[in-house]
This record gives C-alpha cells, sequence and structure tokens, in this order.
C-alpha cells in the first residue's frame, strides 16, 4: 500500500509541483529506447545538423575548459557539486527539464527488473554527514533509508529485512558487506526485486555472489555526476541507455555529448570501454562489455616502460576465488614497479592455513602481469578508507 502511495501520488505529485515534465519525458525515452532506429532523426533534429558535422566542428572538452567557460551561472532548479573521480571540484547546473530526462532514464533501467519511482529504497551510501535533518526529510520524501555503517550485527541485519525495501541501492563494497553478513549469521535477507551497484567498480563473481545471497538480479548502473545514467549492466553486458546521449571512443577513452545540454559537447569523461563494435560513435541500445574506469588511475606500470589496464587483477582475483579460496573483496596497491600490496578478505575473513595458497596467488599474480613481481599479501578485513573503495590504486601516478 504504502508503495503504491509514493509511486501512484507522492512522486508524481512532487514532479508536478516543481514544474517538472516527467510524465512527458518518460513518454519521449521509453519510445526512443524501444525504437533505436529514431534516434539518429531524435539527435539531428536536436544538433541542428547531422551527427558527424556536429561532432567534427566542436573541439574536445576537458573538465577545466567547462569550468572555465560556464563560471558566470544564472539560477538553476538543481546544483550539484562534485569533486569526481579525477579530482577536479565541478558545480554543475541542471534545469527542470533536464532533471526530468534523468529521472525518465531512471525509471526506464529500474522498469526492467520491476521497479517504479517512489517504491521504498534501502541505500547504503559511506558519507554519515548526509543524516542531517535535512537530510532526513529528503529521504523521507523519497521513500528511503540510509545505510551508512558497515559493521553489520544480527540486530541491524533484522533492521534492514523489517524495513521491508523493494530494492537495494549503494556502493558495491557496502552491499558485498551487507551480503556476508546475512551469510556469516544465517540470515534470510528481506525479499527484494533487485540489489543496484554504483560508483565503485566490482567482479562478475561478486555480482554472482550477490544474487546468490539476496535471491535477485543485480544491475550495475554505469554514469557521472554530469550526465547522471549513461549505462546500466544487466546479465553480463553494459547498454547504453540515455538516449540523450552520444558517445565517442578517442585513445581509449570516451569523449560525451549531450544533446539537450550542449554546453557538455565532446566532454573529455576519462573512462574507457570495451565496445564489441568499432564504431565513429555509440548511442543507445549500444552495448559494451566492460567500463575500464579513470584511465590516470587504473594504469599498471610494467618493467621497460610498459603499462597495462589493471583489469588483469579482476582477472587474476576471479580465477583464485574459483579455483583457491572464496573471496570477499580484494584491493591491490602498486608501490613500484616490482612492489604490490595485495589485501583480500575472505568470505570466513579466516587468513588461509597453507603457504601453498599464498605461493600459487603469487603465481597467479605473476602470470597474469607478465614478469616476477614481489607481493605483500595479507588477510582479514580490508582496511577501512573514506569514500568510495576500488580494487586498484597506484602510487606511482
Amino acid at each position: 500500500m504504502i508503495n503504491f502511495l509514493y509511486t501512484r501520488m507522492v512522486f508524481p505529485l512532487a514532479f508536478l509541483f516543481q514544474g517538472i515534465p516527467f510524465k512527458q519525458s518518460y513518454k519521449k525515452v521509453k519510445a526512443l529506447m524501444q525504437n533505436c532506429a529514431s534516434l539518429s532523426g531524435y539527435h539531428t533534429t536536436a544538433l541542428g545538423t547531422d551527427i558527424s558535422s556536429y561532432l567534427n566542428s566542436h573541439p574536445l572538452l576537458t573538465k577545466q575548459d567547462f569550468i572555465r567557460d560556464n563560471e558566470t551561472r544564472g539560477t538553476a532548479f538543481v546544483t550539484r557539486k562534485t569533486s569526481g573521480s579525477s579530482g577536479i571540484p565541478m558545480v554543475l547546473t541542471f534545469s527542470r527539464q533536464q532533471i526530468a530526462d534523468q529521472q525518465a532514464v531512471r525509471q526506464y533501467c529500474y522498469q526492467q527488473v520491476g521497479i517504479r519511482l517512489g517504491e521504498r529504497e534501502a541505500r547504503f551510501w559511506g558519507r554519515k554527514e548526509t543524516q542531517g535533518l535535512k537530510q532526513r526529510i529528503k529521504n523521507l520524501i523519497l521513500h528511503r533509508k540510509l545505510f551508512c555503517d558497515m559493521s553489520w550485527d544480527e540486530k541491524a541485519l533484522y533492521r534492514l529485512v523489517a524495513y521491508r525495501p523493494s530494492y537495494l541501492y549503494g556502493y558495491s563494497s557496502m552491499l558485498l558487506a551487507t551480503a556476508k553478513a546475512y551469510q556469516k549469521y544465517g540470515i534470510t535477507p528481506p525479499p527484494l526485486k533487485s540489489v543496484i551497484c554504483t560508483a565503485e567498480s566490482i567482479a562478475g563473481f561478486q555480482i554472482t555472489l550477490l544474487e546468490q545471497v539476496f535471491k535477485a538480479p543485480v544491475m550495475v548502473e554505469y554514469g557521472c555526476t554530469e550526465f547522471d545514467i549513461i549505462a546500466m549492466k544487466l546479465n553480463g553486458v553494459y547498454t547504453i541507455v540515455n538516449p540523450n546521449l552520444i558517445i565517442e571512443k578517442i585513445d581509449s577513452q570516451l569523449v560525451i555529448t549531450d544533446v539537450c545540454h550542449q554546453e557538455l559537447s565532446r566532454y573529455q569523461l576519462g573512462d574507457g570501454a570495451a565496445f564489441s563494435e568499432k564504431k565513429a560513435y555509440y548511442t543507445a541500445c549500444d552495448n559494451f562489455a566492460d567500463v575500464n574506469g579513470r584511465s590516470q588511475e587504473r594504469i599498471v606500470y610494467l618493467p621497460e616502460g610498459k603499462v597495462c589496464h589493471a583489469g588483469i587483477f579482476s582477472e587474476a582475483m576471479k580465477l583464485i576465488h574459483e579455483t583457491l579460496l572464496p573471496i570477499h573483496q580484494f584491493r591491490i596497491t602498486q608501490k613500484s614497479v616490482q612492489q604490490f600490496n595485495i589485501e583480500i578478505c575472505t568470505l570466513d575473513d579466516v587468513e588461509p592455513d597453507s603457504q601453498r595458497i599464498t605461493e600459487k596467488i603469487m603465481s597467479i599474480l605473476d602470470e597474469k602481469l607478465g614478469y616476477h613481481a614481489d607481493y605483500n599479501i595479507s588477510y582479514g578485513p580490508l582496511k577501512k578508507l573514506s569514500g568510495k573503495h576500488d580494487y586498484f590504486t597506484s602510487e606511482m601516478n
């Protein structure tokens, strides 16, 4: 009953009273996603010219360029601040139409797993400062509850069950910690429509773990503050779900144009993605296998000045998880070309009692790197870090 009231009354009235044309935006997004052939005409109309001509006539836009060119801003419906993964502080403004489009894309994605905007959400977020009075009122209106502590005990797990959320949403590391706690105490999680991971990288075997524990489909959201949702991963592949975006891949990095927010034209996002098909540009309905993350943060430095992507460590941990010991989380820090710190948290938090297992782990890592390196391997819960969790960091950047 409460979900019905929020999805059919509270949210629609909130959009209406704030002048957000959500209904029209959702009809547009749904129609475009169901008829991908119409995207080219939609983009041409929005840009005032054909896509290739528009892209060729605009230079690449860096974050610094965007900040410089948008220092003077008028009033906006929503203002968002972020330092992002690049560490460059940004202030972004959005109109009511842009918010409507963003929420329409979110509604389209959620409906793939049977969720409507306004259903009860359990949000796993890492910033405790967001629990002030203003945020509590906002969470009440948005029909969600924040969970910021990963130190789960039985009472906390039962409180989540009693909250009866329709879905879980948040940092991958926090969702994994919750799944592990339910396994540890043998408590049945609440029935869910989906688990939605965002903000942090997550390996395929970890997605499988979430699906097994929560008995619900797992979606992985890929986006950023500038564009909100860009793509969603469901059933092993990312699909571009924002029909307003045109995506180029230049020098292994994504360059994005928002046809409805043309201040962000040919914007260098900094991420990479593995597309199966080589094209001049990509739009909604196109698929890609994986997101390579911020390029400057995911480079592994090898001997003789060579480099590779940190995805090799995700592959290595998948193999270790499947053949040696069950891994819950892991973190790898490159100290130098020769030295790596490897933190491994097993599902039972127990350190393997066999030196043979540690030696095999080193052998697998050497094989993936292509040379013999020195590893400082530790087992147990990962050290707590502020902000987002990522599986690889380099101290050589």
